[in-house]
C-alpha cells in the first residue's frame, strides 16, 4: 500500500525537526541563555505540563491511582505500629509488611487479602523493632531487624523467607556490635549500638554462588548501650554497609561509609551498583556532579547548567566549606565531543529558521528521543573505528576553563 503524500511529508518534517532538536543538544553552543538560579530557589525539577498531551506514541507507562486503604496490622493498647518497612516481589504479586510491635503480614495476591498478624521469628532471642522488607530474584522475602540473641547483646537478625514472605524462618545474625566497654546502660550493655537498619536487595544480578546480592546500612552508636536511654546525648553516629552474597546465609565485614551521618537508605542499580543516602553529619562531606555550563551539549533535560562561579554561589548558601573543581577527559575525549559537535552543526541548518525553539517542550522532548535513535547508531559505529574511552582517560583538575566537560564540587560543614 502506497503511503498518502501528507503523511510522507509529516514524517520528513518530525525527523528534520527531531535531528535538529538533537543537532541543538549536541551542540557546545549556548543556544539559549542559561538558567540562573535565584538565592531563595532551590533545584527543583520543573512542574510536567499536565494539559499539553505527548506528540510521539510513547510504551504505555505505570498507571498510578489510590485504592482502597485497608487495615493490615492492628495497633495495640500499648505499642502503636511505627517505622513500617515494606517490600514487593519483582511482578509486584508478593507483598511483606513489617511493622514496630514486631509484627509482619504478607499478601500473595498483589494487595487483595492480607494474612493474620505475626511476630518476628526470635529464634530463642528477642526482637526490638526497625523492619526492614526486601526480595530477592526469585521470590525470596528477606526481614531484618534489631535483634537481641541473647539479651542484652546488639544484633542485626535477617529472616529469609522461602515462600515469599508466607513464613520467615529463624535469623541469622547479619550484624553484632562487639563488646567495647560498659557503655551508659550498665555493667552488661555493649558500649555501641546498630540502629536504623535498611536492607536492599540487587534483584538482577546473582551472587558468586548464584545467591542474592543482599546490603544492609544503619547508623552505628557508640557510647551507648543496647536497650539504654542516654541522658548526656553523648551519641556519635556513623554510617555503615555489610554485604552478602549468599542469600543472607553469610555476611562480609563491614564498611565506614562515612563516620559522621544519620539514617541511611540503600538501593541497588540495575548494573549492581550499590547506593547509600543519608542525612550528612557536621563532620561529613557532600559531592556534587554537574556539567559545566559552556561546555554542556545543552541537552534538554538539563535544567539548569552551572558556571563554577554560580556554583560555588549556590552551595555556599547551605555549606560553610565549598571547592569546585573540574572533572575532565584528555586529548582523545576532548577530540571525540568534538566530532559528536561537528555532526550536531550539520544537523542544525535543517533548521535555519530555529524553529526548534518555538516547539512545546514536550514535542521538543519527543522529537529529541525520536532523532537520538535515529542519529546515534550512526554515531556509535563512527565510534567504533577508535579505541574505547575508558575511565582512565578521565580526571580531577583544579583548572577549569571552558572546555572543562564536568564541575565537581566538595562541600563541607552544612549550615543549620
Amino acid at each position: 500500500m502506497r503511503t498518502p503524500r501528507w503523511i510522507s511529508l509529516l514524517l520528513v518534517a518530525a525527523m528534520t525537526f527531531g535531528m535538529a532538536a538533537t543537532g541543538w543538544s549536541l551542540d557546545g553552543r549556548t543556544k539559549s541563555p542559561r538558567t540562573l538560579i535565584p538565592p531563595e530557589a532551590e533545584l527543583e525539577a520543573p512542574a510536567p505540563n499536565m494539559s499539553m498531551a505527548p506528540t510521539l506514541a510513547a510504551p504505555s507507562a505505570p498507571v498510578f491511582g489510590i485504592g482502597l486503604n485497608q487495615r493490615i496490622i492492628n495497633p495495640s493498647a500499648t505499642c502503636q505500629r511505627s517505622e513500617i518497612g515494606i517490600g514487593t516481589s519483582r511482578n509486584g504479586q508478593n507483598i511483606v509488611v513489617g511493622a514496630n510491635g514486631d509484627f509482619v503480614v504478607s499478601s500473595q495476591n498483589f494487595g487483595a487479602t492480607w494474612s493474620a498478624q505475626t511476630a518476628f521469628p526470635a529464634g530463642g532471642g528477642s526482637s526490638q523493632g526497625d523492619p526492614s522488607v526486601g526480595f530477592g530474584r526469585n521470590g525470596r522475602a528477606y526481614l531484618a531487624f534489631i535483634w537481641n540473641n541473647p539479651a542484652p547483646s546488639c544484633d542485626f537478625g535477617v529472616s529469609v523467607s522461602p515462600d515469599s514472605g508466607v513464613t520467615f524462618p529463624a535469623p541469622v545474625s547479619a550484624v553484632s556490635c562487639p563488646p567495647s566497654g560498659p557503655g551508659s546502660g550498665g555493667p552488661a550493655a555493649r558500649g555501641c549500638f546498630p540502629d536504623q537498619e535498611t536492607i536492599a536487595v540487587d534483584q538482577l544480578n546473582p551472587g558468586p554462588t548464584g545467591g542474592d546480592q543482599v546490603y544492609l546500612a544503619w547508623r552505628q552508636f557508640t557510647n551507648i548501650g543496647c536497650n539504654s536511654t542516654n541522658a548526656t546525648g553523648n551519641e556519635d553516629a556513623s554510617i555503615t554497609c555489610s554485604p552478602s552474597s549468599s542469600s543472607a546465609g553469610s555476611w562480609l565485614a563491614p564498611v565506614l561509609v562515612d563516620a559522621a551521618g544519620d539514617r541511611p537508605r540503600p538501593a541497588v542499580a540495575p548494573n549492581g551498583t550499590v547506593y547509600v543516602a543519608y542525612v550528612l553529619g557536621d563532620g561529613g562531606a557532600a559531592f556534587f556532579i554537574t556539567p559545566n555550563a559552556p561546555a554542556d551539549f545543552e541537552n534538554p533535560y538539563h535544567v539548569y547548567l552551572f558556571e563554577p562561579d554560580d556554583l560555588r554561589q549556590m552551595l555556599g548558601r547551605h555549606f560553610e566549606d565549598v571547592t569546585v573543581l573540574g572533572l575532565d577527559g584528555d586529548a582523545a575525549v576532548k577530540a571525540d565531543f568534538e566530532r559528536r559537535r561537528k555532526f550536531a552543526r550539520t544537523l542544525l541548518k535543517l533548521d535555519p529558521w530555529g524553529l526548534r525553539h518555538k516547539l512545546p517542550r514536550s514535542w521538543f522532548v519527543g522529537l529529541h528521543a525520536f532523532a537520538r535513535r535515529v542519529t546515534y547508531p550512526f554515531l556509535n559505529r563512527k565510534a567504533a573505528e577508535a579505541p574505547p574511552i575508558t575511565a582512565e582517560q578521565f580526571s580531577i583538575t583544579e583548572m577549569i576553563d571552558p572546555t572543562t566537560l564536568v564541575l565537581f564540587a566538595v562541600a563541607k560543614r552544612p549550615k543549620r
